[in-house]
């Protein structure tokens, strides 16, 4: 009795029979596989990319829309009777990510604004402090403009002049991402 053989069975006889039919499926194959797990990981690596904060994504800009690493920012200095010196200037933050994160701001100075901490974690600069009315996040990208409030720690009142600030802000759940920016404070005005 002869049996009928079936289309699958012929099929893996003629790939059993010609080598070269089986190479071919065997390439063909594996471009396929390669081909379709390299672009499902291009799209998962887009999606994560897109959802995971930057360490670039906060930045820092002047008044004049432009970043603020290195430009003369100009600032008050105020000597309040009852509520010590302290000196106020403003700064843009524009968060350029998808996504809002919980950040914290420190301000880091040397003599003579001297400031109410050691800097622990600068060398360069000797004090640090955390500014007043700094918000929690800032919503996706979204620039905002602050108006910052920094106390002394002196009696001295420090003469007018350029002096050197850093800002370092940390955010996101998990890391610590510092975004840095060092300018000028420029005393043109004292109370």
């Amino acid at each position: 009795m002869n049996q009928q053989r079936t289309l699958f069975q012929r099929i893996i006889s003629g790939v059993k029979n010609n080598p070269i039919r089986t190479f071919i499926i065997g390439i063909g194959t594996v471009i396929i596989a390669l081909s379709s797990f390299t672009d499902a990981t291009k799209k998962l690596w887009e999606e994560l990319d897109s959802i995971v904060p930057k360490a670039s994504d906060l930045i820092f800009l002047g008044s004049n829309n432009q970043p603020l690493d290195g430009q003369n920012v100009k600032a008050k200095l105020v000597n309040e009777s009852g509520k010590g010196m302290y000196f106020t200037f403003s700064v843009i933050e524009k968060n350029e990510s998808n996504s809002s994160h919980p950040i914290f701001l420190k301000v880091y100075t040397s003599d003579p604004l001297a400031l109410h901490a050691t800097s622990t974690d600068e060398p360069e600069f000797q004090y640090e402090d955390i500014p007043t009315m700094h918000p929690k996040e800032i919503p996706p990208n979204v620039s905002l403009e602050f108006r910052y409030s920094i106390k002394l720690n002196t009696q001295v009142l420090p003469p007018p002049g350029r002096y050197p600030v850093l800002i370092k802000a940390y955010y996101e759940d998990k890391k610590t991402k510092p975004a840095k920016t060092k300018f000028i404070l420029d005393f043109t005005e004292a109370k």
